[in-house]
């Protein structure tokens, strides 16, 4: 990978041509949040702005529906398109990122995992990283206390930081009932205290006051479930419940859909009925294949990591390229799938 950053990107675009890209981030911010420390790396308003700088002197950075009528050939083409999207609904795209969009008039979409809008619920990928990040500040010997609590309470046998590390990433899967609240109360952490004094994800009214200021709500499921470890029927309330939520709140109908975790091994069959049975409310699916077509979706390049972007220089371009070294791979995930 490091030497792909010396393959001029003309070379990759005459061998796979595209002209549009869709771009994946989940929140942009200076400082560390706990809740997301232990899941992913993200971008500051500094190397956030340098991506503006980048995508708007590259590209013809388009809102959701004239990138649809660009990509369907109802909008005539000029330079290359791009798309900006934002995932899990974070406060961060209101704070920060809202702001930095509107004066440039970018429109983005921000897409929503439904029972998280007015902090009601808390994700549980961001509880394990709250838990993950308390266990970091503990002394060594509270840790091995922790440790050997951990095991009394589950029958486990873990010995070091990155058994219980990984113990606790996997807890909701082997406990989605309270695995995550006792491991939670064991620590002194109450996830309701967290969600009422930090405020993690977008309100009611945050997300009406971005509809009315242009920028388009998509859904990303209810609760951010992996939809390959559901049967048919949730899977289709996972993507119709979330659609259906965010047009009430919008009035903004069919509603875009970003699948969490990717359309990896996701019933393609299944998908297109659940398209056409609600295409009212359920309008154009995004997955994460980077450059790979799979008409009607679209696919998106991961953003967020700020690894090799230096100041005054994003790192977008290493991310396109990227995108098409692992072009070939993405396609036999989809022929498998």
């Amino acid at each position: 990978m490091k030497g792909i950053s010396l393959i001029p990107q003309a070379v990759f675009s005459r061998v796979v041509p595209r002209d549009s890209f869709v771009f994946e981030y989940h929140l942009v911010a200076d400082e560390d949040l706990p809740h997301i420390q232990s899941l992913y790396s993200y971008k500051s308003r500094r190397a956030f702005i340098d991506d503006l700088d980048f995508l708007e002197k590259e590209f013809d950075l388009l809102g959701y529906e004239d990138f649809i009528d660009r990509t369907t050939g109802r909008q005539k083409k000029g330079r290359p398109a791009a798309l900006i999207t934002f995932d899990d609904g974070l406060s961060e795209c209101y704070q920060v990122v809202r702001p930095l969009l509107l004066e440039r008039g970018i429109r983005a979409i921000f897409f929503l995992a439904t029972d998280f809008i007015d902090n009601r619920a808390l994700f549980h990928r961001h509880a394990e990283s709250l838990c993950i990040e308390r266990l970091k500040e503990m002394a060594p010997n509270r840790q091995q206390e922790y440790y050997t609590q951990l095991n009394e309470q589950f029958e486990s046998e873990l010995s070091c930081f990155t058994e219980v590390q990984d113990f606790l990433r996997d807890i909701h899967r082997r406990d989605p009932a309270r695995g995550l609240d006792t491991v939670g109360s064991m620590l002194g952490i109450d996830f309701d205290e967290f969600l009422a004094d930090h405020n993690p994800y977008l309100s009611r009214d945050q997300i009406v006051k971005m509809a009315e200021e242009g920028f388009t709500i998509g859904a990303h499921s209810l609760d951010h479930e992996d939809l390959k470890e559901l049967d048919a029927e949730s899977i289709e309330q996972q993507i119709t419940g979330s659609c259906e939520t965010v047009a009430e709140i919008t009035g903004q109908k069919p509603v875009p859909f970003a699948f969490p975790y990717g359309m990896t091994e996701l019933n393609r069959e299944l998908l297109a009925e659940i398209a056409k049975k609600h295409d009212s409310t359920v309008g154009v699916m995004f997955g994460t294949h980077g450059i790979l077509l799979e008409p009607p979706y679209l696919n998106r390049i991961n953003a967020d990591s700020p690894d090799g972007a230096l100041p005054g220089h994003s790192n977008i371009p290493q991310k396109v390229r990227r995108a098409y070294v692992r072009y070939p791979l993405s396609r036999l995930y989809r022929l498998l799938s």
